[in-house]
């Protein structure tokens, strides 16, 4: 068998429904257990951040590995916000 196919075969199993499913509830349990065994019966607080935030700093962090110093237009037409903003991620945020 090739690399290729193993790596075709692969991604199949990770894309397929029941396999996501299972995953899922394999996460849920082990996070569950994890939490209880070293925090039961105690407070306890947990950040979950927006998917759009966390999307957003994806995004940002992609756009920096992207910049050449000279791409600005295209990456914001890459990635459908404005050269003002990609200015402002590729300078760190600052305005």
């Amino acid at each position: 068998m090739s690399e290729a196919f193993i790596k075709k075969l692969a991604a199949d199993v990770v894309q397929h429904p029941v396999f996501k499913e299972a995953m899922q509830t394999a996460v849920t349990d082990v996070l569950t257990k994890t939490l209880q065994s070293s925090h039961a019966g105690r407070e306890f607080r947990l950040y979950v951040p927006k998917l759009g935030n966390v999307k957003r700093e994806e995004r940002a962090g992609l756009i920096r590995s992207q910049f050449n110093g000279e791409n600005i237009k295209e990456l914001a037409k890459q990635h459908g916000i404005s050269v003002r903003q990609v200015r402002r991620i590729v300078e760190g945020g600052k305005k």
